[in-house]
């Protein structure tokens, strides 16, 4: 219908959501969903409070009135108190769409008095505002209809809160009586608060109440007892009997329990598309993949809320990343048997698959410890998630997972595989102590035998440097003594070792020792053997692109060095973004490398610079001359 709006302010924000501008369709959809998730979040919409009634009053002079109207009902219903700062901003609003809306049906004013309700005792300081559009609502709505009863029963319950001048509702009350005799339990109960709050006053109003009821023949017995209590001054019983209407009346301190409701989940082949992963082999295809499987997770979901966010989600993918698990612990409920292990083999490929990049496989190990918190595990195996974690740098996750492995394991082959595993991570997240003892329970529980490797998981670069002396100087044991060597910070030493050891190893090997060695040479200021052995790191990772572009910066070529450190950081990104959340300890290592990459960048500018300078400073001189 048409709503004549009262004037409200206007604040800055642009689009559906303040910071960019939806399209109309996009938009009403956005609006006719956003109360019932309101009304499936309750109270924790609380810190989005702000933004809602920004919205709400942004829009208020839109086409879309009724559904802005249908929120801000729904947020008073949930939020009630969170809304008592907005009340002077809201309250006249609302009692300019009952003065104004000249609808058929008065949707948009029944609408308001819903929302009006819920503000409970704040309406007092508007009840001059807020009365008169009401009884005007009540004397022009026909008999019998909808909007006569629900304005009588609105008007109920704002009576706990609101001073009704009883010498204008009642003559209103007795209309209604007169015209339709349905209404006559609403009458009732409205009648017997005005008797209640008026008292002795009421003498006034009661004769022509008392006529109305002789000629319809109507037999009131509360009223009776009510009415002489009132005229008697007995105001214990007039008390008691308003204090028990509005008990169920009034707004309670609780908002009303959500009615949990689901909708079915279609098996159909729209999810063949996020089942059939074989023929993907490229980082930007799995990309794709988790897009699509979190899109469609949120379309099949069986909660309302949910759905709701599937448009939204389909064209701003971070509302997808961010209620993917909720929506796939959604779905898992409700899918057959066939369907979860479709969807299992779907995750299992993508964990297996050596081109899932990382931004990937990080929310679906995050996705599998959420499944299990909430008491659905995936039935993938304990080794294949720690192996997934491990490569990924979550090393937390990693720990837990091999734990689980270690105490389930009844494999004695497996485990010496295992306690390396956990002495690496515990080592990784700075507990020494809790290495020695997987390491002395390994011991007493399988008889194992400390290997060199441990060592070197542990920390303990110096007795592993002594027992690896003691060994053949080939092989293994010489790649595990440049180790040593470089986490010993000894660089003079690990050249004066790889010269001797660097033709006994093989070609695998010498690729595993090469960025040892590179950084040696570099320490060593060793630039000729430095550039020969950084020929064989591969230039696609970090360690290629940086020591590629330090051999640029010390001949000079600048801007090679600058695509070198382009490269570098480019293979440093992913590893940034995985750890971006962790803690700092476990961030040091990728953080440093970035800042050496800036510092590198920084001296080339500098060089430049210089470079620069100098030849400003000959051409001025040449000038001078």
């Amino acid at each position: 219908g048409s709503v004549a709006t009262a004037r409200a302010p206007r604040p800055e924000v642009d689009g559906a959501a303040g910071g960019g501008r939806a399209t109309p369709q996009v938009f009403n959809h956005l609006m006719q969903q956003l109360p019932a998730l309101v009304a499936t979040m309750r109270t924790h919409m609380q810190p989005w409070v702000p933004d809602l009634v920004t919205l709400v009053l942004t829009h208020w002079h839109g086409p879309l009135l009724l559904q802005v109207l249908t929120l801000l009902e729904q947020m008073t219903i949930v939020l009630r108190h969170a809304l008592r700062p907005y009340a002077p901003q809201l309250a006249p609003l609302l009692v300019a769409v009952l003065q104004r809306d000249v609808s058929a049906q008065r949707v948009p004013s029944l609408t308001a008095l819903g929302a009006l309700e819920w503000f409970g005792a704040a309406l007092q300081d508007y009840a001059c505002l807020l009365v008169p559009p009401i009884l005007s609502l009540l004397s022009d709505a026909p008999a019998g209809s909808h909007l006569l009863r629900e304005t009588l029963a609105s008007l109920h319950r704002l009576s706990a809160w609101l001073p009704l001048p009883a010498r204008r509702i009642t003559p209103l009350l007795l209309n209604v009586l007169r015209t339709d005799l349905a209404a006559e339990e609403l009458v009732q109960a409205l009648l017997l608060c005005l008797v209640c709050r008026e008292g002795l006053r009421w003498r006034v109003q009661a004769p022509s109440v008392s006529a109305c009821l002789r000629d319809l023949r109507l037999t009131w017995p509360a009223y009776d007892n009510l009415c002489a209590a009132a005229l008697g001054g007995e105001q214990v019983a007039l008390s008691n009997h308003l204090r028990t209407a509005h008990r169920g009346a009034a707004p309670s301190d609780e908002p009303p329990p959500s009615r949990p409701q689901k909708l079915a989940v279609k098996q159909d082949r729209r999810w063949s598309g996020v089942y059939c992963t074989r023929q993907w082999g490229l980082p930007d295809d799995w990309i794709d993949w988790m897009r699509r499987l979190s899109v469609q997770l949120l379309r099949e979901s069986p909660a309302p809320a949910l759905r709701a966010c599937a448009p939204v989600a389909q064209m701003y993918s971070p509302v997808a990343k961010r209620l993917f698990q909720v929506a796939f612990l959604a779905c898992w409920a409700e899918i057959d048997s066939q369907s979860r292990a479709s969807l299992a083999a779907s995750l299992e490929a993508a964990f297996f698959s050596t081109s899932t990049p990382a931004e990937i496989l990080h929310p679906l190990l995050s996705l599998a410890e959420f499944m299990e918190r909430h008491g659905h595990p995936l039935p993938i195996s304990p080794r294949t998630l720690a192996d997934v974690a491990t490569l990924c740098g979550a090393t937390a996750k990693a720990l837990r997972y091999r734990e689980t492995e270690f105490h389930t394991s009844r494999n004695p082959l497996s485990s010496a595989r295992l306690v390396e595993a956990l002495v690496y991570l515990h080592n990784s997240h700075k507990q020494p102590e809790a290495a020695l003892g997987v390491l002395r329970a390994a011991q007493e529980r399988s008889a194992l035998q400390v290997k060199m490797s441990w060592l070197e998981k542990l920390g303990r670069w110096h007795d592993a440097l002594q027992v690896y002396e003691r060994s053949q100087p080939r092989g293994e044991f010489g790649i595990g003594r440049l180790r040593c060597l470089s986490a010993l910070s000894e660089w003079s030493q690990l050249c004066r070792v790889a010269d001797v050891l660097w033709p006994n190893l093989a070609p695998a090997q010498q690729l595993e020792a090469a960025p040892l060695l590179a950084a040696a040479r570099w320490h060593c200021q060793q630039w000729e053997a430095m550039e020969a052995v950084t020929r064989l790191i591969p230039p696609g990772s970090y360690e290629g692109g940086f020591y590629r572009a330090v051999l640029a910066t010390h001949a000079e070529r600048y801007e090679e060095a600058r695509r070198w450190a382009d490269a570098a950081r480019s293979a440093l990104h992913p590893e940034l973004r995985a750890i971006a959340s962790d803690s700092y300890s476990r961030a040091h290592g990728p953080l440093i490398r970035a800042q050496q990459l800036a510092e590198t960048e920084e001296l080339v500018e500098y060089r430049l610079f210089t470079a620069q300078l100098r030849e400003y400073e000959a051409a001025s001189a040449a000038a001078a001359a």
